[in-house]
């Protein structure tokens, strides 16, 4: 089913059931939107039930030259045998896959294993687990450099999604679950959160379940998809979301690249060529000051070069008695610590400081604590509020537009215009940080006239965090987690100083233009955040010259602008399709992640729009003997036996009552499990 859905998904698919399948009345009503028929780019099924009853029997194979299995003979073996079932047939079917009479069916397993009930217990347990970790193994993924929005121990973060999952099925290969021969996951046993929508289209940060990623075959097709929000690359089977009507409901529908028609004009904006994109976000923070310490402890290779202030003859005399009752001795110390000379007692004495990593540890973690690089002489408070703060945000926005990291200067900012060369230098002289000013003369290709750049120079511990924490060079650029988490007071002042730098101004709108995607994708939450209106648009630069990047420009619209045209409920609005390009993927893997939400989504890519994750798998329960099968002899191991269904109403119980209590008490971190979902089968 994949090579034809790729072969012939969309338009020619399309065609081919609204002109041979469907009767001409029904094809008509599709197309003035009389009604919707779902999934119409793929040649297959959109929800499948399938019969668990001819899987007891044949066992799990039928496909020439795969690997099958016999039918089960126990009951841990006959629900794993519905796991492979049901992961490998999604990849046959638009919509869901599921099992009918399950308890009925899987009851009498219970006896002929003789299992009491925490053995029936822990078996369901594995089952819900393995059927939780939401996939679609007929490959809905992502690219590799796709951005994801995250927040990891309470910190924005922009990380390609293939970095992110990689890492976590490294730091945890230990735990990683196979559940298919290309597919795997790993739970997410970190504090992750992506951003996502509610049933009320809010947003929120909701729990990463898990990390997944599928192996592809070598060039296999995806597709970039360019709005008036950016550009996002995804497997041409996976889906993104729209609203179904423009009727002021939040009504998101998952819909994949080919069922979204493509604009000439992003005016032209209507219910069937837009995707969902974050418009706002609530912003509710106060924040008006950052603790050094936070921080600096996001940077462990700069610990061994920051110092902290101290009172030289008490507090080193406490730090190392805290030491011996550690170590015992104070050699090991030495040796953890990486100390070679025995003498740095008579240096930190002298110095009047020592070094962060030691002061972290052993040291009295005082509010009131000052800091500085080892070579400098700029001591700057623990807490940064009032003027140090405003500086440090409007130093941090200039970096981020115009600076770059030097080998041993922590920051360069070239500036040409005279103005904003007088503002450079005024932030740095706050910071005590102004280090020396070149002149240059700017550079033309085509010889035209060009002004003089400065390049001016930012040293002392604040530069250093801002460099660390912004990006090196100016195409892994980011607004920095920090800037999110103060108030929007703060915020603003970084928008103003990153947009006097940086962006070319218009009539109704600024445009910035960058080479990084984690910039543009950043900026748009930023502006999201703060409720300021704007767009992301793509220039195709490595199409004509492969050295050169691509830019994105990020158009920040002005406060009393009026809005061409556009529709928005609660946090998020629709965003007009502009194109759509297949190219061929080069990497192994393909990458999805789970998220703690009925309806799975997260809010991803340069301009965030929203990216769906689809589990889809059911299974139907009687709760009593079902009819169909009641007087039919009970099937193990493939073999007809001597009892019929309608004898074990007791183990029905049994699994009945385990299957809902591992329901409830969810996975490792309490959360219920939501998938398969579970019917009952009701009857008079």
């Amino acid at each position: 089913l994949q090579g034809l859905n790729h072969y012939g998904v969309s338009y020619i698919v399309k065609k081919y059931w609204l002109n041979k399948i469907y009767p001409k009345e029904i094809r008509e009503a599709n197309e003035s939107g009389d009604f919707h028929l779902h999934n119409l780019d793929t040649l297959g099924p959109y929800c499948v039930g399938w019969d668990l009853y001819d899987l007891l029997v044949k066992g799990f194979g039928g496909v020439s030259g795969k690997i099958e299995s016999k039918p089960p003979k126990h009951f841990h073996t006959a629900l794993m045998q519905v796991v492979n079932f049901l992961y490998t047939l999604q990849g046959e079917a638009a919509g869901a896959v599921s099992f009918s009479n399950v308890d009925t069916l899987l009851a009498p397993f219970i006896r002929y294993d003789n299992l009491n009930y925490q053995q029936v217990k822990q078996a369901l347990q594995e089952f819900l687990f393995n059927l939780s970790i939401p996939t679609r193994v007929g490959f809905q993924s992502l690219d590799w450099d796709e951005l994801v929005v995250v927040k990891h121990k309470g910190k924005i973060k922009f990380v390609e999604i293939g970095k992110l999952v990689d890492e976590e099925f490294e730091k945890n290969s230990h735990r990683v679950i196979e559940q298919h021969p290309n597919s795997f996951a790993v739970q997410n046993y970190d504090d992750y959160y992506t951003l996502s929508f509610d049933s009320q289209g809010k947003a929120v940060w909701a729990k990463i379940k898990a990390f997944v990623r599928h192996k592809v075959p070598k060039d296999s097709k995806f597709i970039k998809i360019r709005t008036n929000r950016g550009e996002v690359k995804v497997s041409p089977a996976h889906s993104l979301f729209a609203f179904k009507k423009f009727n002021s409901d939040f009504n998101p529908k998952p819909v994949k690249p080919y069922e979204v028609k493509t604009a000439k004009d992003y005016r032209d904006l209507n219910e069937k060529n837009h995707f969902l994109a974050l418009s706002n976000f609530e912003n509710n923070l106060n924040k008006e000051e950052l603790d050094l310490v936070e921080l600096i402890d996001e940077f462990p290779q700069i610990h061994k070069n920051v110092f902290v202030k101290i009172n030289p003859t008490h507090t080193l005399s406490q730090i190392k008695e805290k030491i011996i009752q550690e170590y015992q001795a104070i050699h090991p110390f030495y040796v953890d610590f990486g100390i070679r000379d025995k003498k740095v007692w008579k240096e930190w004495l002298e110095r009047k400081s020592i070094r962060y990593d030691i002061w972290r540890k052993f040291g009295e973690q005082k509010r009131e604590s000052l800091f500085k690089l080892k070579n400098s002489k700029i001591w700057y408070p623990r807490v940064l509020k009032g003027k140090i703060l405003e500086s440090f945000v409007k130093l941090s926005a200039w970096y981020v537009g115009e600076g770059h990291k030097g080998i041993s200067v922590p920051i360069f900012i070239s500036q040409a215009d005279k103005k904003n060369v007088k503002e450079i230098l005024k932030i740095l002289q706050s910071l005590k940080s102004l280090g020396e000013i070149q002149k240059n003369q700017g550079y033309s290709p085509k010889g035209n006239e060009t002004k003089v750049v400065r390049k001016i120079a930012g040293r002392g511990l604040l530069s250093e965090i801002i460099s660390s924490s912004c990006g090196v060079m100016a195409f892994n650029k980011v607004v920095p987690w920090y800037i999110f988490e103060l108030s929007p007071n703060y915020q603003k002042i970084f928008i103003q100083e990153l947009l006097k730098g940086e962006a070319k101004e218009y009539k109704n709108y600024w445009d910035l233009s960058t080479t990084s995607r984690k910039l543009a994708s950043s900026l748009s939450l930023l502006l999201a955040q703060n409720n300021i209106r704007f767009s992301v648009y793509t220039e195709k630069l490595r199409e004509k010259n492969k050295n050169w990047r691509n830019r994105w420009i990020i158009r920040v619209f002005k406060e009393n602008s009026p809005a061409k045209k556009e529709y928005k409920v609660g946090d998020f609005e629709a965003r007009v399709c502009l194109g759509k390009k297949e190219y061929r993927y080069k990497k192994e893997f393909e990458y999805d992640i789970s998220v703690d939400l009925p309806q799975e989504n997260f809010v991803g890519g340069i301009g965030l729009l929203v990216f769906h994750n689809t589990p889809f798998t059911n299974i139907t329960l009687d709760l009593k003997p079902s009819s169909v099968y009641a007087k039919l002899p009970v099937i193990i191991g493939g073999k007809p036996q001597d009892k019929t269904y309608s004898e074990f109403e007791e183990e029905m119980k049994i699994f009945d009552k385990a299957i809902y209590e591992v329901y409830m008490e969810g996975d490792a971190k309490g959360r219920p499990f939501h998938f398969p979902i579970p019917t009952i089968n009701i009857t008079k």
